[in-house]
């Protein structure tokens, strides 16, 4: 099973892509896709870490920097050179978490994603010296924060102690101490759900959304007007795998909510960078003799779709990626592959 995580490309160079992909670990092409290799020539094998890697930020400002996310104990990587080599970066309390679990005895089998902890996503503050960055680390225990471009991380938490699952992080493009979470599904255990917002760079956060849904699957922030946030999300107080799911628009912030669709999703929400009201969308089939995987686009914000993955082989829809070095392209996720194509405006 090769399941791809995230994709992304590198500012300055257009062929240089990563993908991270959660059974094969951090995979690098520097011809545009004809070509790959492994980022880290490692044993494949479950402690190691590196065979699951769940994402790559690159430094917009900096060519041939980026970070890595590898494993389930906090494990972060840099890299200065464009992933030719990697210096350690991680966040110790993670380790040193992980480390009493196994000690406890947990097993290599139960220590994955909903047990453990992975970093989701890693932002960069754009407004941060380039030479000591600002990052934030989404991660399954809460969000860390990084004044020195990952040397040391401290816990960033403040009003999220009851929101463990960190797995979405977005940034304001026009205020850099804004910030906004979406708090995941976590199996068996309950949790204060749902998107929180900080307006003091991480230093506390508070609840957008409380009780208008519950497990967020999938999120995304307008880079016009942060203030307009698509949530794909569990319906409020049901939180089984096959619960119902629907997707929720805010135009205010999160002051309110409005549910503009009820169908099945996994969570594959995106919008495009150039038009809040430009978004994708995908479905997912709890039964094939009853409905089929979708990606669909909207320009009107959801209130019209169109079925544009007809020519996809669709499996399970995870992410649409915009390509910051060529605004024409795009690239579809799916459980089993990754796909380019053209944007149509």
């Amino acid at each position: 099973m090769i399941m791809a995580q995230d994709i992304a490309i590198d500012p300055f160079d257009k062929k240089n892509i990563f993908v991270s992909f959660r059974d094969i670990g951090l995979q690098i092409s520097r011809d545009g896709g004809n070509w790959w290799e492994w980022a880290c020539r490692v044993p494949f094998y479950y402690r190691g870490g590196f065979r699951q890697a769940y994402c790559f930020t690159f430094d917009p400002e900096r060519k041939g920097r980026g970070w890595a996310a590898f494993g389930h104990d906090g494990r972060i990587y840099r890299t200065d050179d464009g992933g030719k080599t990697f210096t350690y970066s991680g966040i110790k309390e993670l380790e040193q978490e992980s480390r009493k679990m196994r000690k406890a005895g947990k097993s290599e089998r139960a220590y994955s994603e909903w047990h453990g902890f992975p970093v989701w996503k890693i932002i960069v503050d754009k407004k941060s010296p380039i030479d000591s960055r600002t990052l934030y680390a989404a991660t399954s225990d809460g969000v860390f924060k990084s004044n020195d471009g990952g040397k040391s991380w401290e816990k960033s938490s403040k009003g999220l102690e009851n929101a463990s699952k960190i797995q979405f992080l977005y940034i304001s493009q026009s205020n850099h101490l804004e910030l906004y979470a979406g708090v995941g599904r976590v199996s068996g255990k309950h949790f204060d759900y749902g998107v929180y917002k900080s307006i003091d760079g991480g230093c506390s956060w508070k609840n957008i959304s409380r009780k208008n849904f519950g497990a967020v699957l999938g999120m995304a922030v307008s880079h016009q007007n942060s203030r307009i946030i698509y949530v794909s999300a569990k319906t409020y107080g049901k939180n089984g795998f096959w619960s119902p799911t629907g997707l929720w628009k805010t135009i205010d912030g999160g002051k309110q909510w409005e549910k503009i669709d009820k169908r099945f999703s996994f969570g594959l929400i995106a919008v495009d960078p150039a038009n809040s009201e430009h978004i994708f969308y995908g479905l997912y089939s709890r039964d094939l003799n009853k409905e089929v995987p979708r990606l669909l686009e909207s320009m009107n914000g959801g209130k019209k779709w169109h079925d544009i993955g007809k020519t996809l082989p669709l499996c399970c829809p995870k992410q649409v990626v915009f390509d910051s070095a060529d605004k024409k392209k795009i690239y579809y996720i799916d459980h089993f592959g990754i796909y380019e194509g053209i944007l149509k405006k």
